[in-house]
């Protein structure tokens, strides 16, 4: 907290307990009020069923829906849908499916009819990955199975803005055209690029991975900075994501000595830290990085960093790509 400018206090009382708060200067987000991300009246309430088979992704987008009043039941499969809808709410029916775009059966028009058919004609609304555009996924399966579709990553005003399309209401990006996503920065030409992150905390490897592997590129996990130096003698990496406070030998003592042994060559060294005042930043130029990504992780910013440093051998790049991005987290 004081790293960022603010002040950090407690208060304790003997018996009674301890109030801790924090003071800290933050730019204001821009955001719609709370009142304003809620679902039309007339679809308030509403069933949702949520299929998909990664159990963090959907527990998120539950609790995303509850938030918004909608009643919730979920599934890790196509086949289990219609039984978890039986048993909340003791009818086959729902008012809106959530089906991730990756899930086995999501490509098949034949399972998607029986969805549909077994539900009732319950409308199906797609979340699709990042890599995958709108265009070629209907490629493979058309458009009429689908109410509406959204990529991942899944936000509130998105989830409720392809919602209402879904219901045949008025979106909330017609209402608020500044809201709406950005597109993804395109990485074609480095998709299938081996990157090193450097990243002691397991929480933060498995979310980077995630990012990274999702997105299409061969990742490797360091722990710390001494595992990075023996993980450079024996594989050529196309750049090293460092995370700055790591034990054993930090970000900034690492890169010092990568720059030491291999010289300026064309590696290029990612600080990942949540210090990102001008000092630090600073701080991280100066032990050689190029450049830096503020945690907590901001897809849109990783990937337009990677794109401006990152350079891949074209044989080898193509080689590594994957033939088939695994699901985000």
């Amino acid at each position: 907290v004081e790293m960022m400018g603010g002040r950090i206090q407690v208060q304790s009382q003997f018996g009674k307990g301890a109030t801790f708060s924090f003071t800290v200067c933050l730019k204001k987000a821009i955001s719609l009020p709370t009142s304003d991300l809620m679902p039309d009246e007339s679809c308030r309430n509403n069933k949702i069923l949520v299929i998909d088979d990664n159990s963090v992704c959907r527990m998120a987008l539950v609790q995303m829906l509850e938030s918004m009043t909608f009643r919730v039941t979920q599934a890790s499969s196509i086949d289990k849908g219609q039984a978890a809808c039986e048993k909340v709410w003791k009818t086959k029916d729902c008012d809106l499916v959530l089906l991730d775009g990756e899930i086995p059966g999501a490509c098949d028009v034949k399972v998607l009819e029986a969805l549909k058919h077994n539900l009732n004609g319950s409308p199906l609304l797609l979340i699709m990955v990042p890599s995958c555009t709108k265009e070629t996924f209907f490629q493979k399966i058309g458009t009429s199975e689908f109410n509406a579709f959204m990529t991942k990553p899944v936000t509130p005003f998105l989830l409720l803005d392809a919602m209402m399309k879904a219901f045949g209401k008025q979106g909330l990006s017609t209402l608020y055209p500044d809201q709406e996503k950005k597109p993804l920065p395109d990485i074609e030409s480095i998709r299938g690029g081996r990157l090193l992150v450097a990243e002691d905390n397991d929480l933060n490897q498995q979310v980077i991975r995630d990012i990274l592997e999702h997105s299409g590129f061969a990742v490797e996990i360091a722990e710390n900075g001494r595992m990075v130096l023996e993980m450079l003698k024996k594989n050529d990496y196309d750049g090293i994501l460092m995370d700055i406070n790591m034990p054993e030998m930090d970000g900034y003592t690492t890169t010092r000595r990568i720059r030491q042994l291999y010289g300026n060559r064309d590696l290029p060294i990612i600080a990942l830290t949540a210090n990102t005042v001008p000092e630090d930043r600073k701080k991280a130029l100066a032990a050689g990085m190029d450049d830096q990504v503020g945690k907590p992780i901001h897809i849109h910013t990783l990937l337009a960093v990677l794109c401006k440093w990152v350079r891949c051998n074209q044989r080898d790049r193509l080689a590594r790509q994957p033939t088939k991005i695994k699901p985000p987290y």
